[in-house]
């Protein structure tokens, strides 16, 4: 980690990229589930490098359900977050789909920041990172009008979709949009009951919940953590595997026996008991029968 920021101006503080692990944000496929994302389903996803852990624990909850994912990858990244300028966001993902860890590659790179188009940074660093990122074959797109950058990417997720969910991993301008709308609407899995406002400040988050299409927001990780009783910051790590995301289904094999053989006594004297009246029902209408017979009959 590296203790300074070096390529977007915001500020995010340790601990909420210590609490940013991979035991924590397994909790990706519960979000995922929650949201109604099932396996074949299409999910659409934009990447901040402010939250490295968050977007790989996405890409291998996705290909753990057979989920195809969209991610349009931004390189700009904050405190503590992938803020190497030698080792950008999107150049992790190419390596790890290069040498077969993952197989999920990026739909598309930005360079995030100001504008999403990395005003803000570095000039002689941001003009190093292109270079790299053009010779590994990235789709790097560059647009500063915010209104077609996200006519862009809705069309890159229409083409490649539909989708069935759309996953906001850190702060990106056109995810969250240019005003504060997109953080006030919470965190999580957001449910388009209500379709929120849109105007012309208004980022993919919004746009999509009105559209009627399940949100993942993942940027509050304090709230997050709180939220699904995952541990902010601890001074000791649960063991792998320990933590309250994991979970598995127990059940009582005695009491599962003694109720199946309870049912089946049960059924067993149902039988019984209406077969005895069967055949009482039976032996009284032979006697009215016999009773109503004409005496000369007999």
């Amino acid at each position: 980690l590296r203790p300074r920021f070096l390529l977007e101006p915001e500020r995010l503080i340790l601990e909420d990229q210590a609490s940013n692990t991979a035991e924590n944000f397994a909790l990706s496929k519960p979000l995922l589930y929650e949201a109604g994302v099932r396996p074949g389903d299409t999910v659409g996803a934009g990447f901040s490098g402010s939250f490295p852990g968050m977007d790989l624990a996405l890409v291998a909850a996705c290909e753990s359900m057979d989920v195809k994912l969209i991610c349009i990858v931004s390189v700009g990244a904050s405190t503590y977050g992938a803020n190497d300028p030698e080792l950008t966001l999107p150049e992790m993902l190419w390596r790890l789909k290069r040498d077969g860890l993952i197989q999920t590659e990026s739909a598309m790179v930005t360079m995030g920041g100001s504008g999403d188009v990395g005003r803000d940074m570095d000039q002689e660093l941001a003009g190093q990172i292109r270079a790299r990122l053009l010779a590994c074959g990235l789709n790097l797109v560059e647009e500063a009008d915010f209104q077609k950058n996200l006519a862009l990417r809705e069309e890159l997720y229409r083409t490649e979709g539909p989708i069935r969910c759309f996953v906001a991993v850190g702060g990106n301008i056109t995810s969250m949009g240019e005003g504060e709308s997109g953080i006030s609407l919470g965190q999580g899995v957001l449910h388009p009951l209500r379709s929120p406002q849109l105007d012309e400040s208004s980022g993919l988050v919004q746009r999509y919940l009105a559209q009627g299409v399940p949100v993942i927001n993942l940027l509050n990780i304090k709230k997050l953590t709180a939220d699904y009783g995952l541990p902010f910051d601890p001074a000791d790590w649960p063991e792998e595997g320990m933590s309250a995301v994991y979970f598995h289904m127990q059940y009582p094999k005695g009491w599962l026996t003694l109720g199946a053989a309870g049912s089946a006594a049960l059924l067993l004297w149902c039988g019984a008991v209406r077969k005895c009246k069967g055949a009482k029902g039976k032996g009284e209408i032979r006697h009215e029968r016999k009773e109503t017979e004409d005496p000369d009959d007999r």
